[in-house]
């Protein structure tokens, strides 16, 4: 009902500030006011800008390319200035670029957000080009367009192609899963150019192709799934944060299978991700039950977050953050795509205490030599949930960068296998960070752990700082 009246407010404004901004003769009735003339030019020109940007950001899928290009300037410029800078220091050049990109593309970014925050915007999508439905155990994925069902069995990844997979020219290539079926190419058309709803375990989220936008995809499908083996539909949490939102998919599901989740932060360092994380929240059937915050910020200093609207520490924090590590020589990887980068995670493994009570952390052993640095640091550790899972390794920003995967294999943070689907695969799992206040007070959600992998000890800790075996297995 609040939601409502405030949307049908900010229209009613906003009409009767454009109204006045189109009629220049009421700018000389107003002077004939005695008293408050000069703040209600104000309130009107800004009312009149608000339902300007209103109606933009309505139109979902135009307002993405205008969004996206803001977010390729942040990009380029946040990421030349991570190595020689401080995180503090960083994050203000980040909220300067923030400001100025958004400037020149005349978008008064404090409105944006206030407009997504008070559920005055209602982004509408068009039908999508394509639905991809994938199974629990993610074996298996439908293709559903136009023209028919093109259906992949025994699958290892949700875009299962390996047509641009890097095989060494001894190796012969086994048929692609998805353009060796007569829908392949259509599928992949509509795929890579059009409006696509991704469906997995009852939540579907709208994604479309874009640098700064990453849908969700077996890593967070795995995620979710030994969360949910862990009976996290029973931990008791009020607050939520999917940090690094990209979709919202983590957020939506945690809201979708727990029932104490009442507030839920959307948190993302683009604009593109929140917009669409919108829309997918907006479609959500329980929306009405949960009160959603959308912030924008470096990590979790979030520009918008003055009024105190999204509460620190959260009951719950999830994150299957980027973990392509930045190794020497291939530096320029991290202007070609978010998906690069370790920034996040180690942020996220070292302020895991600050950041919520259980933090929930979703990586690859791609990255395990930036993670055990932080852990040692640190003294955390990391409790795994559920079994690692060997997935193909198949990142075309990663593939781009000649020579990058072969680096990765030589460090063993990838095995090469020259029979399968796909020449190289890594192990993913999710953990949950064990900081100071676990050691203190063990919490049920992990003293009653089933702790299934070798190694365990009786509440289902793992990786320890006095005993670095961090090292997720890929035989």
């Amino acid at each position: 009902m609040i939601r409502r009246f405030r949307a049908g407010w900010a229209k009613a404004t906003g009409k009767l500030g454009r109204f006045y901004c189109r009629h220049k003769y009421l700018e000389d009735v107003l002077q004939l006011l005695p008293y408050g003339s000069t703040a209600l030019d104000y309130i009107l020109r800004k009312a009149a800008c608000r339902y300007e940007l209103l109606d933009q950001l309505n139109d979902a899928e135009e307002s993405l390319d205008r969004l996206s290009s803001i977010d390729e300037s942040i990009i380029n410029a946040v990421r030349s200035m991570m190595h020689p800078l401080t995180l503090e220091q960083r994050i203000t050049c980040y909220r300067l670029v923030l400001l100025g990109a958004t400037h020149s593309e005349s978008l008064i970014l404090e409105t944006a957000l206030d407009l997504l925050n008070t559920n005055s915007v209602t982004p509408q999508c068009g039908p999508p080009a394509v639905d991809v439905a994938v199974s629990r155990d993610c074996k298996k994925v439908e293709f559903t367009l136009a023209q028919g069902v093109l259906t992949v069995t025994d699958a290892s990844l949700m875009w299962d192609c390996n047509c641009r997979d890097p095989y060494p020219a001894e190796y012969e290539r086994v048929p692609c899963p998805i353009h060796s079926q007569p829908l392949g190419e259509s599928v992949t058309r509509a795929f890579n150019a059009g409006l696509v709803r991704i469906t997995y375990d009852g939540v579907s989220v709208f994604w479309r192709q874009k640098k700064d936008l990453w849908p969700p995809s077996v890593d967070a499908f795995h995620m979710v799934r030994h969360l949910a083996d862990d009976e996290y539909a029973t931990v008791p949490a009020r607050t939520v944060c999917d940090l690094g939102c990209g979709t919202g998919f983590l957020g939506l599901w945690a809201c979708d299978k727990n029932a104490s989740h009442k507030h839920v932060t959307f948190a993302d360092w683009l604009l593109s991700p929140l917009l669409f994380t919108h829309v997918n929240f907006s479609r959500f059937p329980k929306m009405s039950a949960f009160t959603p915050h959308y912030m924008l910020g470096l990590h979790d200093n979030w520009v918008n977050d003055t009024r105190g609207r999204s509460p620190r520490p959260f009951d719950v924090v999830l994150c299957n953050p980027p973990y392509l590590p930045v190794i020497p020589g291939f530096e320029s990887l991290l202007y070609d795509s978010t998906v690069a980068g370790t920034d996040l995670l180690e942020y996220v493994l070292e302020h895991a205490g600050t950041l919520g009570r259980t933090v929930y952390v979703n990586f690859s052993s791609v990255a395990e030599k930036e993670v055990n640095a932080v852990l040692r640091r640190t003294g955390h550790s990391l409790r795994r949930v559920g079994e690692a899972e060997i997935v193909p390794f198949r990142v075309s920003h990663a593939f781009d960068k000649r020579g990058y995967t072969q680096a990765l294999a030589e460090d063993g943070r990838v095995m090469f296998r020259p029979d399968s689907v796909h020449p190289y695969w890594h192990s993913v799992s999710t953990y949950q960070i064990m900081t100071e206040r676990h050691a203190e007070q063990p919490a049920r959600t992990y003293a009653r752990s089933r702790a299934k992998s070798a190694g365990a000890d009786s509440q289902g800790y793992l990786y320890r700082t006095h005993n670095p075996t961090f090292r997720p297995s890929l035989r």
